[in-house]
């Protein structure tokens, strides 16, 4: 579930093959940019913590900074500031990509019967959900026991490092990023790529995802 996240952390990288690196500058932002950040709104089922709740942890501040950076590294305009949206609003089809945090926190993910139905359907038409941060099992099981009620015939599976979907290029996080940099700069060529993980694959650090 954190694949997307990755693939944009490595589009950071890959589009350098350009040459050409945007400097930072507010006519890179644009309203209706090519990327948005977009971070979830969720209850959860006490309050009480830091930020005024999970949801809000580090925010806007990293949000921002990682469009900036986006931005200025780049060829791809992005909105210079990240939206807030809630599951059950409608404005998430307009978007492929979503953010939360801290899911298991505070009892873990309150989930209204709309919400449910909304998020499910988002998933179902190839939305991206990337789920961040689970301190310990105790929280992950907290987080799990709820979001699993949106396909409860389905599982979600853990992939380690030596998954078979790691190896495929079509599948694999580098991979796809690489492949989306290169269709967004017209380049008509292909690129060599070896991928070293630096953090161990289920270890809560997205490394599963991120290519690191």
């Amino acid at each position: 579930m954190k694949v997307k996240f990755g693939s944009i952390l490595l589009l950071l990288l890959v589009n350098s093959i350009s040459g050409i690196a945007q400097q930072d500058n507010p006519d890179l932002y644009d309203i209706g940019g090519e990327f948005a950040f977009v971070r979830v709104q969720y209850d959860s089922y006490y309050d009480g913590g830091f930020y005024g709740g999970p949801w809000l942890t580090d925010f806007p501040a990293a949000d921002e900074n990682f469009l900036r950076g986006v931005a200025r590294l780049t060829n791809i305009r992005v909105m210079s500031q990240p939206v807030v949206l809630r599951f059950d609003d409608e404005k998430i089809f307009d978007y492929p990509f979503l953010y939360a945090l801290e899911m298991g926190r505070n009892g873990g993910l309150s989930m209204s019967l709309r919400e449910m139905e909304n998020l499910r359907e988002y998933l179902l038409r190839g939305g991206f959900l990337l789920i961040d941060d689970f301190w310990g099992e105790r929280q992950w099981n907290a987080f799990y026991q709820d979001f699993a009620l949106l396909f409860p015939d389905r599982e979600l599976v853990e992939l380690n490092a030596d998954h078979e979907i790691t190896k495929d290029p079509d599948k694999n996080t580098a991979g796809i990023a690489a492949r989306e940099v290169l269709h967004l700069l017209n380049i008509q060529q292909g690129i060599g790529m070896r991928i070293t993980k630096g953090m161990p694959a289920g270890s809560g650090l997205g490394s599963s995802a991120a290519s690191a």
